[in-house]
């Protein structure tokens, strides 16, 4: 996981789309709320939505 500042703009513009896609505004990811005040829970999220957003791409 790399941390959160070697990510570009355009990557982190493009995860918190993704997760807005998928929570419909509610901080939730498959059904589990997202503790958006705990930062190891945010990169947890950051690292599920990049996986993703790999698979989109490939």
């Amino acid at each position: 996981m790399k941390p959160c500042e070697s990510y570009s703009d355009n990557e982190l513009s493009r995860i918190m789309d993704e997760i807005e896609k998928m929570s419909d505004g509610a901080p939730m990811y498959n059904g589990e709320a997202i503790e958006t005040s705990s930062l190891e829970s945010l990169q947890h999220t950051i690292e599920i939505v990049t996986a993703e957003l790999k698979k989109n791409t490939d």
